[in-house]
């Protein structure tokens, strides 16, 4: 009974490890990932070739969707394909992870070894290649059976979802993906030209920032979509070798350098201002490293740019929570997209280090969360190009508002000048005065000289006001011309309320001669403007 029970367990163990590898009939195609039919073997040091490898013991896959990680060897997949039809069968097989450096596909014919290549860094030739996913064509004959080899040697995250499709899904599948991008390429072209629009009307190089920003984001996604590899370096593999690292990390560098203008970032934390230049560092390492490791022959992998990316969105959610508690305005959209952001940044991490399975959510989720991330920013532009334009309105009404009160302030500075000339006249006449009108002289100017008091009561007021304004005006000059002095700088202001050299002079009690010094000296600060009027009127 021993023996019969160990037999039987021999028997059904053979039969689950016959099924988990069993050979996958290929005249229907499989709507599924096809894992479970393959068998693996990992070569760390990449040195087998495909005799060698064939004496080699594999292990049975345990999973549709297989995940080997970030490697610097080579993996290989064994399956078997039947053909149970009595005609040929012709069927693409499908891996949809577009950025890995080199696929190669054997198989034995007759006693020929007959391979095919894919990939990053291969040469492609055959026109049927030149796609957004790497595949294969698998060709078996009436009732035959063919075991092929499949070599996977790449930098990037290995984790491999493989499908055997007819031609016409293959299409099918190329054209969802096509149209995907194509809608959010349409789609982040149109908010990014709108922000643009506003950035003309404010003269602000910030958006200009923001184009960047996005045409980063732009790039990094085409890439991990495979287009760059599958259309523009499809015959100079080795430009992307360099090229797809770079376009990755722009997204993390080119929005650091955004982030840090928009919310002014310096002003509230200077340690998340840090953390942002960090990230770029980080970024240009993470390109850098791997690539001259390869070049001087160590291999390495990109994993760093996957957690560069990471790193950015952490900061940027940070930096918007540290702008939102000091109360900044704009900071709550830029929060919400940067949210957004690190959400989809993290799936899509947590997708290439094989947390999350391939599908064609999963593998688009990092477009439908990039779109609204910028959508969110579009707003949050929006939001700070209206507060700049209610800033300015009403910073254009004080100004004529105090542009009015300094001009009564000037007039009432002639009027006191006037007031003493005429009180010191008034005292000679005074003195001059006979007995019997001395009183009536004297009560008179009594009246005058409280009338001269109520006037000078406004005047300290607009005094206050000059003051004011003088402070704000000063602020301006100095961020645009920190060489002034402050006597130039009142001196500026007076010139911007059109006043005349001998009316300045009047004004600061000196003569016009200094007065024509001072502006030269101005004029010279300025870089030799002609039109000196019109360039401070217009700072």
């Amino acid at each position: 009974m021993l023996r019969l029970a160990l037999v039987i367990y021999m028997v059904l163990q053979c039969a689950i490890e016959l099924a988990a590898q069993s050979i996958l009939d290929i005249v229907r195609p499989v709507e599924t990932p096809i894992g479970l039919h393959f068998s693996h073997f990992y070569d760390p040091l990449n040195e087998l070739d495909y005799g060698e490898v064939q004496n080699r013991e594999f292990e049975v896959c345990e999973s549709e969707i297989l995940n080997f990680g970030y490697n610097i060897g080579a993996d290989w997949l064994a399956f078997t394909f039947a053909n149970s039809s009595n005609k040929d069968v012709s069927r693409i097989l499908r891996i949809n992870k577009p950025i890995l450096d080199t696929l190669v596909l054997y198989h034995s014919s007759e006693g020929v070894v007959e391979k095919e290549m894919t990939g990053a860094l291969v040469a492609r030739e055959q026109e049927f290649k030149h796609s957004t996913s790497n595949y294969f064509r698998i060709q078996v004959a009436a009732q035959d059976t063919v075991k092929y080899y499949l070599k996977i040697v790449s930098m990037h995250s290995k984790q491999l979802a493989i499908y055997v499709t007819s031609d016409y899904e293959h299409a099918e599948y190329e054209q969802a993906s096509t149209i995907t991008i194509g809608f959010y390429l349409g789609a982040l072209i149109i908010i990014t030209a709108y922000s643009l629009f506003l950035g003309f009307g404010i003269n602000d190089p910030l958006y200009l920032l923001y184009a960047l920003s996005n045409f980063g984001s732009l790039i990094a996604t085409l890439t991990l979509k495979g287009f760059f590899t599958g259309y523009v370096f499809n015959n100079q593999p080795e430009l992307s070798l360099f090229f797809v690292p770079v376009n990755i990390a722009s997204f993390s560098i080119l929005s650091s350098f955004f982030c840090i203008r928009f919310i002014n970032i310096r002003e509230y934390s200077k340690l998340a201002y840090y953390m942002f230049y960090a990230v770029v560092g980080y970024g240009l390492f993470a390109i850098l490293f791997p690539y001259v490791l390869h070049t001087v022959g160590y291999p390495s992998t990109f994993k760093m740019l996957s957690y560069a990316t990471l790193l950015f969105t952490i900061t940027a959610v940070v930096s918007g929570i540290v702008a939102i508690r000091h109360g900044d305005r704009n900071a709550i959209y830029y929060l919400v997209a940067w949210f957004i952001g690190w959400i989809g940044v993290v799936m899509y991490v947590l997708l290439l280090v094989g947390v999350l399975p391939i599908n064609f959510i999963t593998e688009n989720l990092y477009m439908v969360g990039s779109v609204i991330e910028v959508s969110a920013l579009s707003f949050a532009l929006a939001k700070r190009y209206n507060n700049v334009l209610i800033d300015k309105n009403q910073l254009e009404r004080d100004l004529l508002f105090r542009e009015s009160d300094l001009t009564m302030v000037i007039s009432d500075n002639k009027m006191r000048y006037q007031f003493k000339n005429a009180l010191l006249e008034d005292l000679e006449q005074l003195k001059r005065a006979k007995p019997s009108d001395l009183i009536k002289k004297m009560n008179s100017l009594i009246l005058d000289l409280r009338m001269q008091v109520d006037k000078e009561k406004k005047f300290d007021f607009f005094e206050d006001q000059l003051d004011h304004v003088n402070a704000e005006f000063e602020s301006r000059l100095k961020e645009h011309y920190p060489d002034f002095t402050k006597t130039e700088i009142e001196i500026i202001y007076l010139i911007r309320l059109n006043l005349s050299n001998k009316d300045i002079a009047h004004f600061r009690n000196t003569t016009e001669g200094a007065i024509k010094s001072a502006r030269h000296r101005i004029r010279k600060k300025l870089g030799g403007a002609v039109d000196l009027n019109e360039l401070i009127k217009n700072i």
